[in-house]
């Protein structure tokens, strides 16, 4: 199954919080709305300079350069010098301007794009069968939340929170992740994702729920996802 690469904006007008923006040109120009031409995704933060960074593709990779903006790129908390490509990976975090504006890179299915764009609108479904104690996930919508409150995941922590929800209780090896969260880095049995990216989609994940449910580590191993009976 072929899998797109996008960015989820996380804050961004004029965008809606977690809008998905495939990735479909070999180079994508970040900017700000302008009188003199727009760049391919353009905001209105005054703080975005009008030709920002640049996400583009090279031998099937994706990297990101900063355009020699004025108020700078960061990618995982570490700000790139001007003009010097960055690889990307999935999930990572990019913040323009000092988080002016908040993006998400990570792969989705083209032909669900609109329906990853459904699972992470804010709207509450009116229904969600299925809880461990106050951590609340209605598989059927992808909708999960914490405490009365809806929690946003991206495509990524979603996949792996479903995962290990539908296995709880269970072990659910590092292996199994892989497959079922990073199916897009499958070469020749072999999975390109190396133990720190698994663990810090875990560590999110686990901030997100907020001791709701808790996910235990297998040393070196895997994970499983227990019930609170605490709460």
């Amino acid at each position: 199954m072929k899998h797109q690469a996008c960015l989820v904006v996380r804050k961004g007008e004029p965008f809606l919080s977690y809008e998905v923006i495939p990735l479909s040109q070999e180079n994508t120009v970040i900017g700000r709305h302008g009188s003199q031409g727009e760049p391919d995704i353009a905001f209105h933060n005054a703080f975005v300079s009008r030709q920002h960074a640049s996400v583009f593709k090279r031998n099937n990779q994706y990297y990101i350069a900063d355009l020699g903006s004025k108020h700078g790129t960061e990618v995982q908390g570490i700000e790139l010098s001007p003009h010097v490509p960055v690889r990307l990976s999935e999930s990572d975090s990019i913040l323009l301007a000092k988080g002016m504006v908040e993006l998400e890179f990570t792969h989705v299915v083209p032909d669900f794009t609109l329906e990853f764009e459904a699972i992470l609108s804010p709207e509450i479904p009116t229904v969600m069968p299925s809880s461990v104690d106050h951590f609340v996930l209605d598989v059927d919508r992808q909708f999960c939340m914490v405490l009365g409150q809806e929690v946003s995941l991206s495509v990524k922590e979603w996949a792996l929170l479903d995962l290990l929800y539908q296995h709880r209780t269970m072990f659910v090896s590092n292996k199994d992740i892989m497959c079922h969260v990073w199916p897009e880095r499958h070469t020749n049995g072999v999975y390109d994702v190396g133990l720190d990216e698994i663990n810090s989609l875990v560590y999110r994940i686990r901030k997100k729920l907020k001791q709701q449910a808790n996910i235990r580590t297998v040393r070196g191993s895997g994970y499983v996802l227990e019930e609170n009976s605490a709460l």
